[in-house]
């Protein structure tokens, strides 16, 4: 189940991990931040701007967290530009959009 109403925060990694932990949406409490691999299968290529299965409606051309770690750096997460669908790794103090999942 994925949150459709992205949050309108732009924030770094600690902040949107915590958002998601603390999250109550439709009567569940267990969201958390996607896996690398998770918000991937969302991504429809053929569209842009934003790349995503077209029954997420809330969803911003932009940067979204995932709780994959990057393979090369500790401090560094793996993102999803939303415009495209490529990701690639950030600083976790680096500002993101959230979309969490249960």
């Amino acid at each position: 189940m994925w949150q459709d109403d992205t949050s309108s925060d732009f924030k770094d990694w600690n902040y949107a991990s915590s958002y998601c932990s603390g999250l109550s949406l439709g009567g569940y409490t267990n969201w958390r931040l996607p896996s690398r691999n998770e918000l991937s299968e969302l991504i429809d290529f053929s569209k842009t701007n934003p790349a995503i299965d077209s029954k997420f409606v809330n969803t911003i051309s932009d940067y979204y967290w995932t709780d994959t770690n990057s393979t090369t750096n500790s401090l560094n997460k793996f993102v999803i530009f939303m415009d495209s669908g490529r990701s690639h790794t950030n600083s976790k103090a680096f500002n993101g959009y959230i979309k969490c999942v249960r």
